[in-house]
């Protein structure tokens, strides 16, 4: 028994159960003991442990592969993205260059960088979600639509839905809210929400810079409590964050993404190299 090994049995095993056993006839020890499984076997009939295992390690193979390449690809498309500023996509490609190697050379550091306290309303548009369906009021059907809770986790995503005809969607490239739970997190298709979501948007806003900012929201929503400082909708709006500033004492969004897009791009090689350690 090995690791490969066990996971060719562990199908067989499925392809032999599937359907056979079920509440009045459970799947107990002794049936266990007597199911019948289908296996390869060798040349003297004997179950062929060698073949499972290097059948198992080529699909392995196969998908190692595949991650590598699905990586790799991130890597070259991370120092290039799309920015909605006013600079030609030729200028925004070259700061965001200089900014990573900048930051590359500082260990990613923040502390040369000027930062400036913002008002969370005054800054960003937040408003309440189009859709706010309740679980039970869904129409039941599977689909690519994400349907967003007060989560904390995988993105907020509680499932996939379809379209819902009485609701309207939300838009992608926003940041969703939940304030009761402090979760936030950057929405990056159409989706639906379950109630009290909050969206919050801005002109420059894409991927990277959303990461650094929830970041920040998620400080400020520490301070919310059950008491008298509540979490609402006005308190979000009136709350505080330090934001990185360009020049002109406006926040620095190419600076927080190249800052993001550093990190990413730190991460990545490491998933490349470990995968790559693993290319037979």
């Amino acid at each position: 028994m090995n690791r490969y090994i066990g996971l060719f049995l562990k199908q067989c095993i499925d392809n032999s159960v599937c359907g056979k056993y079920g509440y009045g006839y459970k799947f107990s020890q002794t049936r266990i003991k007597k199911q019948i499984i289908m296996l390869p076997i060798d040349s003297k009939g004997n179950p062929n442990w060698q073949f499972m295992e290097n059948y198992m390690k080529n699909i392995e193979q196969k998908y190692i592969k595949n991650i590598v390449d699905y990586y790799n690809k991130k890597l070259l498309d991370n120092p290039r993205g799309k920015l909605a500023l006013n600079h030609s996509a030729k200028d925004r490609n070259i700061f965001i260059e200089d900014s990573l190697m900048k930051i590359a050379r500082e260990n990613l550091k923040l502390e040369n960088i000027k930062w400036k306290e913002f008002v969370v309303g005054e800054i960003f548009e937040v408003r309440a979600t189009l859709s706010g369906i309740d679980k039970n009021k869904l129409n039941g059907k599977k689909g690519n639509y994400p349907y967003l809770t007060r989560s904390d986790k995988i993105n907020g995503i509680d499932s996939f839905i379809a379209k819902q005809d009485a609701y309207h969607y939300d838009k992608a490239n926003v940041i969703t809210i939940g304030l009761d739970t402090q979760t936030a997190f950057y929405q990056s298709n159409k989706f639906y929400t379950g109630q009290n979501i909050q969206i919050l948007t801005y002109k420059e806003l894409n991927k990277y810079n959303a990461l650094f900012i929830i970041i920040l929201l998620k400080k400020l929503m520490e301070k919310f409590s059950w008491g008298g400082n509540g979490a609402t909708l006005t308190r979000l709006k009136r709350g505080k964050i330090i934001l990185p500033i360009d020049s002109k004492g406006n926040p620095h969004y190419v600076f927080m993404e190249a800052y993001m897009r550093a990190i990413e791009k730190k991460h990545l090689e490491k998933i490349v190299a470990f995968y790559r350690s693993k290319i037979a």
